[in-house]
Protein backbone atom coordinates (compact mmCIF):
# COMPACT_ATOMS: atom_id res chain seq x y z
CA UNK A 1 0.00 0.00 0.00
CA UNK A 2 1.26 3.59 -0.58
CA UNK A 3 3.05 5.19 2.33
CA UNK A 4 0.59 8.11 2.55
CA UNK A 5 -2.02 5.63 3.83
CA UNK A 6 -0.28 5.32 7.15
CA UNK A 7 -0.47 5.53 10.96
CA UNK A 8 1.79 6.79 13.70
CA UNK A 9 3.30 6.13 17.08
CA UNK A 10 2.04 5.59 20.59
CA UNK A 11 2.20 8.34 23.20
CA UNK A 12 -0.39 9.03 25.91
CA UNK A 13 -1.15 12.50 27.21
CA UNK A 14 -4.16 14.11 28.86
CA UNK A 15 -6.62 16.30 27.00
CA UNK A 16 -5.70 19.40 28.96
CA UNK A 17 -2.13 18.99 27.76
CA UNK A 18 -3.41 18.67 24.19
CA UNK A 19 -5.20 21.98 24.54
CA UNK A 20 -2.23 23.84 25.99
CA UNK A 21 -0.13 26.04 23.76
CA UNK A 22 3.48 24.91 23.60
CA UNK A 23 6.55 25.58 21.48
CA UNK A 24 8.41 23.04 19.39
CA UNK A 25 11.86 23.64 17.98
CA UNK A 26 13.60 21.46 15.42
CA UNK A 27 16.94 22.12 13.75
CA UNK A 28 16.95 20.84 10.16
CA UNK A 29 20.43 20.14 8.80
CA UNK A 30 21.28 19.19 5.19
CA UNK A 31 24.53 17.57 4.04
CA UNK A 32 26.25 18.14 0.68
CA UNK A 33 23.92 15.69 -1.14
CA UNK A 34 21.03 18.13 -0.67
CA UNK A 35 20.47 21.57 -2.16
CA UNK A 36 18.70 23.64 0.54
CA UNK A 37 16.88 25.71 -2.07
CA UNK A 38 15.08 22.52 -3.20
CA UNK A 39 13.73 21.82 0.30
CA UNK A 40 10.18 22.56 1.39
CA UNK A 41 8.53 21.82 4.72
CA UNK A 42 5.15 21.96 6.39
CA UNK A 43 4.00 21.25 9.90
CA UNK A 44 0.86 20.30 11.81
CA UNK A 45 0.36 22.37 14.96
CA UNK A 46 -2.50 20.19 16.19
CA UNK A 47 -5.12 22.34 14.47
CA UNK A 48 -4.09 22.87 10.85
CA UNK A 49 -1.30 22.25 8.39
CA UNK A 50 1.03 25.20 7.77
CA UNK A 51 3.12 25.34 4.61
CA UNK A 52 6.38 27.10 3.86
CA UNK A 53 6.51 28.96 0.54
CA UNK A 54 10.01 30.42 0.88
CA UNK A 55 13.18 28.68 -0.27
CA UNK A 56 15.93 27.79 2.20
CA UNK A 57 19.39 29.22 1.60
CA UNK A 58 21.47 27.60 4.33
CA UNK A 59 22.41 24.05 5.27
CA UNK A 60 20.91 24.55 8.70
CA UNK A 61 17.48 25.90 9.50
CA UNK A 62 15.73 26.22 12.86
CA UNK A 63 11.95 25.82 12.80
CA UNK A 64 10.34 27.12 15.98
CA UNK A 65 6.56 27.35 16.21
CA UNK A 66 3.58 27.13 18.57
CA UNK A 67 1.56 23.93 18.72
CA UNK A 68 -1.61 22.83 20.50
CA UNK A 69 -1.45 19.04 20.82
CA UNK A 70 0.65 16.39 22.56
CA UNK A 71 2.91 16.29 19.49
CA UNK A 72 3.66 18.46 16.48
CA UNK A 73 4.26 16.91 13.07
CA UNK A 74 6.98 18.18 10.72
CA UNK A 75 7.17 17.04 7.08
CA UNK A 76 10.28 17.73 5.00
CA UNK A 77 10.24 17.40 1.19
CA UNK A 78 13.21 17.44 -1.16
CA UNK A 79 13.22 17.56 -4.98
CA UNK A 80 16.45 16.44 -6.65
CA UNK A 81 17.84 17.78 -9.93
CA UNK A 82 15.99 15.06 -11.86
CA UNK A 83 12.68 16.23 -10.41
CA UNK A 84 12.18 13.20 -8.16
CA UNK A 85 10.63 13.99 -4.79
CA UNK A 86 11.58 12.55 -1.41
CA UNK A 87 9.99 13.20 1.97
CA UNK A 88 9.85 12.13 5.58
CA UNK A 89 7.59 12.97 8.53
CA UNK A 90 8.47 13.27 12.18
CA UNK A 91 6.75 13.79 15.49
CA UNK A 92 8.29 16.52 17.66
CA UNK A 93 7.75 17.34 21.32
CA UNK A 94 8.73 20.48 23.23
CA UNK A 95 12.26 19.09 23.59
CA UNK A 96 14.68 20.74 21.12
CA UNK A 97 15.09 18.35 18.20
CA UNK A 98 17.77 17.90 15.53
CA UNK A 99 17.46 16.02 12.22
CA UNK A 100 20.39 15.79 9.79
CA UNK A 101 19.25 14.83 6.29
CA UNK A 102 21.06 13.10 3.46
CA UNK A 103 19.74 12.27 0.00
CA UNK A 104 19.98 8.62 -0.99
CA UNK A 105 17.86 7.82 -4.07
CA UNK A 106 15.42 4.97 -3.32
CA UNK A 107 12.22 3.52 -4.74
CA UNK A 108 10.26 4.36 -1.58
CA UNK A 109 11.11 8.05 -2.16
CA UNK A 110 12.00 8.40 1.50
CA UNK A 111 14.21 11.30 2.55
CA UNK A 112 16.93 9.70 4.67
CA UNK A 113 18.65 11.11 7.73
CA UNK A 114 22.03 10.38 9.32
CA UNK A 115 21.35 11.78 12.79
CA UNK A 116 18.21 12.36 14.82
CA UNK A 117 17.57 13.71 18.33
CA UNK A 118 14.21 14.11 20.11
CA UNK A 119 12.22 13.35 16.96
CA UNK A 120 10.42 10.19 15.88
CA UNK A 121 10.09 9.17 12.21
CA UNK A 122 6.41 8.40 11.81
CA UNK A 123 6.62 5.70 9.14
CA UNK A 124 9.57 3.77 10.56
CA UNK A 125 8.42 0.32 11.71
CA UNK A 126 11.66 -0.17 13.69
CA UNK A 127 11.60 3.07 15.69
CA UNK A 128 7.82 3.41 15.73
CA UNK A 129 6.06 0.53 17.49
CA UNK A 130 2.61 1.89 16.73
CA UNK A 131 3.34 1.97 13.01
CA UNK A 132 4.80 -1.53 13.25
CA UNK A 133 1.54 -2.68 14.83
CA UNK A 134 -0.42 -1.06 12.03
CA UNK A 135 1.59 -2.88 9.37
CA UNK A 136 1.16 -6.17 11.25
CA UNK A 137 -2.61 -5.59 11.43
CA UNK A 138 -2.80 -4.99 7.68
CA UNK A 139 -0.87 -8.17 6.98
CA UNK A 140 -3.59 -10.15 8.75
CA UNK A 141 -5.84 -9.43 5.76
CA UNK A 142 -3.54 -9.56 2.70
CA UNK A 143 -6.44 -10.27 0.36
CA UNK A 144 -7.80 -6.73 0.91
CA UNK A 145 -4.51 -5.08 -0.02
CA UNK A 146 -4.08 -7.37 -3.02
CA UNK A 147 -7.58 -6.60 -4.30
CA UNK A 148 -7.05 -2.86 -3.85
CA UNK A 149 -3.64 -2.80 -5.56
CA UNK A 150 -4.84 -5.06 -8.39
CA UNK A 151 -7.81 -2.79 -9.05
CA UNK A 152 -5.59 0.31 -9.28
CA UNK A 153 -3.18 -1.39 -11.67
CA UNK A 154 -5.94 -2.66 -13.93
CA UNK A 155 -8.02 0.52 -13.85
CA UNK A 156 -5.72 3.56 -13.81
CA UNK A 157 -8.49 5.69 -15.35
CA UNK A 158 -11.21 4.63 -12.91
CA UNK A 159 -12.18 8.27 -12.01
CA UNK A 160 -13.69 8.69 -15.47
CA UNK A 161 -16.15 5.81 -14.99
CA UNK A 162 -19.05 5.98 -12.55
CA UNK A 163 -19.21 2.19 -12.13
CA UNK A 164 -15.44 1.86 -11.56
CA UNK A 165 -15.50 4.76 -9.10
CA UNK A 166 -18.12 2.88 -7.07
CA UNK A 167 -15.93 -0.24 -7.03
CA UNK A 168 -12.94 1.83 -5.98
CA UNK A 169 -14.95 3.52 -3.23
CA UNK A 170 -16.06 0.16 -1.83
CA UNK A 171 -12.49 -1.19 -1.80
CA UNK A 172 -11.09 2.02 -0.36
CA UNK A 173 -13.69 2.27 2.39
CA UNK A 174 -12.92 -1.34 3.31
CA UNK A 175 -9.27 -0.36 3.73
CA UNK A 176 -10.23 2.64 5.85
CA UNK A 177 -12.52 0.53 8.02
CA UNK A 178 -9.72 -1.95 8.71
CA UNK A 179 -7.43 0.84 9.93
CA UNK A 180 -10.24 2.45 11.90
CA UNK A 181 -10.91 -0.85 13.68
CA UNK A 182 -7.24 -0.96 14.67
CA UNK A 183 -7.32 2.64 15.93
CA UNK A 184 -10.35 1.91 18.08
CA UNK A 185 -8.10 -0.26 20.27
CA UNK A 186 -5.85 2.77 20.89
CA UNK A 187 -8.48 5.41 21.60
CA UNK A 188 -6.43 7.09 24.34
CA UNK A 189 -3.43 7.49 22.08
CA UNK A 190 -3.16 10.93 20.47
CA UNK A 191 -1.30 9.46 17.50
CA UNK A 192 -4.30 7.30 16.66
CA UNK A 193 -6.45 10.44 16.63
CA UNK A 194 -3.83 12.31 14.56
CA UNK A 195 -3.72 9.49 12.06
CA UNK A 196 -7.49 9.45 11.65
CA UNK A 197 -7.82 13.18 11.03
CA UNK A 198 -4.74 13.44 8.80
CA UNK A 199 -5.01 10.19 6.80
CA UNK A 200 -8.43 8.52 7.09
CA UNK A 201 -10.94 11.36 7.43
CA UNK A 202 -12.97 11.64 4.22
CA UNK A 203 -14.47 15.14 4.54
CA UNK A 204 -12.67 16.23 1.38
CA UNK A 205 -14.62 13.91 -0.89
CA UNK A 206 -16.27 10.90 0.71
CA UNK A 207 -19.85 9.75 0.29
CA UNK A 208 -22.29 11.47 2.64
CA UNK A 209 -23.45 8.13 4.04
CA UNK A 210 -19.87 7.12 4.77
CA UNK A 211 -19.13 10.51 6.34
CA UNK A 212 -22.03 9.92 8.71
CA UNK A 213 -20.44 6.58 9.64
CA UNK A 214 -17.07 8.24 10.23
CA UNK A 215 -18.62 10.99 12.34
CA UNK A 216 -20.35 8.42 14.52
CA UNK A 217 -17.04 6.56 14.78
CA UNK A 218 -15.00 9.55 16.01
CA UNK A 219 -17.66 10.47 18.55
CA UNK A 220 -17.56 6.93 19.93
CA UNK A 221 -13.79 6.29 19.73
CA UNK A 222 -12.21 9.70 20.31
CA UNK A 223 -14.47 11.67 22.70
CA UNK A 224 -11.32 12.52 24.68
CA UNK A 225 -9.93 14.59 21.82
CA UNK A 226 -13.05 16.16 20.30
CA UNK A 227 -12.90 19.15 22.65
CA UNK A 228 -9.29 19.94 21.70
CA UNK A 229 -8.51 22.62 19.08
CA UNK A 230 -7.76 19.94 16.50
CA UNK A 231 -10.90 18.00 17.40
CA UNK A 232 -13.10 21.07 17.09
CA UNK A 233 -11.59 21.94 13.72
CA UNK A 234 -12.21 18.39 12.49
CA UNK A 235 -15.86 18.53 13.59
CA UNK A 236 -16.17 21.82 11.67
CA UNK A 237 -15.03 20.01 8.54
CA UNK A 238 -17.61 17.26 9.03
CA UNK A 239 -20.33 19.81 9.65
CA UNK A 240 -19.42 21.87 6.59
CA UNK A 241 -19.25 18.80 4.36
CA UNK A 242 -22.51 17.26 5.57
CA UNK A 243 -24.31 20.59 5.34
CA UNK A 244 -22.92 21.22 1.88
CA UNK A 245 -24.57 24.11 0.10
CA UNK A 246 -25.24 23.48 -3.56
CA UNK A 247 -26.31 25.46 -6.59
CA UNK A 248 -29.73 27.01 -6.06
CA UNK A 249 -29.29 27.27 -2.30
CA UNK A 250 -28.39 30.28 -0.16
CA UNK A 251 -24.64 30.88 -0.10
CA UNK A 252 -22.80 30.67 3.22
CA UNK A 253 -22.15 34.13 4.65
CA UNK A 254 -18.55 35.32 4.95
CA UNK A 255 -16.50 38.27 6.14
CA UNK A 256 -13.14 38.95 4.51
CA UNK A 257 -10.30 41.38 5.10
CA UNK A 258 -8.83 41.85 1.64
CA UNK A 259 -5.10 42.28 1.06
CA UNK A 260 -5.61 46.01 0.51
CA UNK A 261 -7.05 46.28 4.04
CA UNK A 262 -10.69 46.64 2.99
CA UNK A 263 -13.34 44.59 4.82
CA UNK A 264 -15.97 42.82 2.72
CA UNK A 265 -19.11 40.98 3.86
CA UNK A 266 -21.35 39.03 1.53
CA UNK A 267 -24.44 40.83 2.88
CA UNK A 268 -22.93 44.16 1.78
CA UNK A 269 -22.72 42.88 -1.81
CA UNK A 270 -26.44 42.20 -2.10
CA UNK A 271 -27.71 43.43 -5.45
CA UNK A 272 -24.47 42.49 -7.20
CA UNK A 273 -23.23 39.22 -8.63
CA UNK A 274 -20.16 37.83 -6.88
CA UNK A 275 -17.62 35.52 -8.48
CA UNK A 276 -15.21 33.76 -6.10
CA UNK A 277 -12.06 32.29 -7.61
CA UNK A 278 -10.42 29.80 -5.24
CA UNK A 279 -6.84 29.41 -6.44
CA UNK A 280 -3.15 29.28 -5.43
CA UNK A 281 0.16 30.14 -7.08
CA UNK A 282 1.36 26.54 -6.66
CA UNK A 283 -1.66 25.19 -8.58
CA UNK A 284 -0.92 25.03 -12.37
CA UNK A 285 -4.60 24.56 -13.38
CA UNK A 286 -5.44 27.64 -11.30
CA UNK A 287 -2.86 29.76 -13.08
CA UNK A 288 -3.95 28.40 -16.47
CA UNK A 289 -7.48 29.68 -15.75
CA UNK A 290 -6.39 33.28 -15.10
CA UNK A 291 -6.82 34.49 -18.73
CA UNK A 292 -10.42 33.25 -18.54
CA UNK A 293 -11.01 35.22 -15.32
CA UNK A 294 -9.43 38.29 -16.92
CA UNK A 295 -11.82 37.99 -19.87
CA UNK A 296 -14.76 37.89 -17.45
CA UNK A 297 -13.42 40.97 -15.65
CA UNK A 298 -13.14 42.83 -18.96
CA UNK A 299 -16.68 41.88 -20.02
CA UNK A 300 -18.59 42.60 -16.80
CA UNK A 301 -18.02 45.87 -14.90
CA UNK A 302 -17.30 45.81 -11.13
CA UNK A 303 -20.58 47.56 -10.33
CA UNK A 304 -22.41 44.54 -11.78
CA UNK A 305 -20.01 41.67 -11.01
CA UNK A 306 -17.61 41.65 -8.06
CA UNK A 307 -14.69 39.24 -8.46
CA UNK A 308 -12.73 38.11 -5.39
CA UNK A 309 -9.68 35.90 -5.68
CA UNK A 310 -9.39 33.52 -2.71
CA UNK A 311 -5.76 32.38 -2.56
CA UNK A 312 -4.75 29.23 -0.66
CA UNK A 313 -1.13 30.35 -0.55
CA UNK A 314 0.43 30.20 2.92
CA UNK A 315 2.13 33.60 2.66
CA UNK A 316 1.26 36.82 0.87
CA UNK A 317 4.54 37.30 -1.04
CA UNK A 318 4.03 34.74 -3.86
CA UNK A 319 0.38 35.74 -4.06
CA UNK A 320 1.18 39.43 -4.61
CA UNK A 321 3.87 38.58 -7.14
CA UNK A 322 1.40 36.50 -9.17
CA UNK A 323 -1.25 39.22 -9.01
CA UNK A 324 1.16 41.74 -10.52
CA UNK A 325 2.65 39.35 -13.07
CA UNK A 326 -0.73 38.06 -14.27
CA UNK A 327 -2.48 41.44 -14.17
CA UNK A 328 -5.24 40.11 -11.91
CA UNK A 329 -7.20 43.36 -11.58
CA UNK A 330 -9.84 42.32 -9.06
CA UNK A 331 -10.19 41.98 -5.28
CA UNK A 332 -8.03 39.46 -3.41
CA UNK A 333 -8.08 37.61 -0.09
CA UNK A 334 -5.34 35.45 1.43
CA UNK A 335 -7.05 32.30 2.73
CA UNK A 336 -3.99 30.93 4.52
CA UNK A 337 -5.99 29.07 7.16
CA UNK A 338 -8.58 27.62 4.76
CA UNK A 339 -11.51 29.71 6.06
CA UNK A 340 -13.21 29.94 2.67
CA UNK A 341 -12.32 26.38 1.69
CA UNK A 342 -14.21 25.18 4.75
CA UNK A 343 -17.10 27.61 4.19
CA UNK A 344 -17.75 26.19 0.73
CA UNK A 345 -16.55 22.60 1.36
CA UNK A 346 -13.83 22.84 -1.28
CA UNK A 347 -11.28 20.04 -1.31
CA UNK A 348 -9.57 20.67 -4.66
CA UNK A 349 -8.81 23.86 -6.58
CA UNK A 350 -9.34 25.70 -8.87
CA UNK A 351 -12.98 26.32 -8.04
CA UNK A 352 -15.19 29.12 -9.32
CA UNK A 353 -18.35 30.02 -7.39
CA UNK A 354 -20.94 32.48 -8.71
CA UNK A 355 -23.37 34.02 -6.23
CA UNK A 356 -26.48 35.82 -7.47
CA UNK A 357 -27.87 39.21 -6.47
CA UNK A 358 -30.21 37.46 -4.01
CA UNK A 359 -27.38 35.59 -2.28
CA UNK A 360 -28.12 32.21 -3.88
CA UNK A 361 -25.39 30.13 -5.49
CA UNK A 362 -25.74 30.04 -9.26
CA UNK A 363 -22.62 28.07 -10.18
CA UNK A 364 -19.85 25.99 -8.60
CA UNK A 365 -17.06 24.15 -10.44
CA UNK A 366 -17.49 20.38 -10.36
CA UNK A 367 -14.19 19.41 -12.07
CA UNK A 368 -16.18 17.41 -14.61
CA UNK A 369 -17.10 20.18 -17.04
CA UNK A 370 -14.60 22.92 -17.89
CA UNK A 371 -15.40 26.29 -16.31
CA UNK A 372 -14.61 27.91 -19.66
CA UNK A 373 -17.47 25.93 -21.22
CA UNK A 374 -20.05 26.02 -18.42
CA UNK A 375 -19.71 29.35 -16.61
CA UNK A 376 -20.25 31.66 -19.64
CA UNK A 377 -23.68 30.10 -20.15
CA UNK A 378 -24.62 31.08 -16.58
CA UNK A 379 -23.04 34.52 -16.87
CA UNK A 380 -25.03 35.16 -20.04
CA UNK A 381 -28.09 35.48 -17.85
CA UNK A 382 -26.74 38.58 -16.10
CA UNK A 383 -26.13 40.65 -19.21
Amino acid sequence: MPKHIAICLSFLLLVNIAQAQKIFQVTLQFDSTIKPQNVRYHYDDGIDLHFNDDTLSKRQFVLKRKYYAPLAMVNVDYTDDAGKQYNNRFFITDKPAIIRFTNKPNEEQELHYSYILNATPIFDSVKNKFWAGTIANRKKHPEESIAFDTFLKKNPKYPSSDSLRRVFQKLYEGHLNRDMAYLSHHADDYQAFWFFRSQLEQTSGGRDAYLQEQLAYVKKVFPKYLNTPGGKRMLERFSARLELVGVGQVSPSFTLKLIDGKNVELKDLKGKYVLLDLWATWCPPCMAEMPFIKDIRAKYPPEKLVIIGISSDRSIKPMKEAIVKQGMNWEHYLDADGYMLRKFSVSAIPVLILIGTDGNMLYKSDHKVRDEDALPKVLAGIE
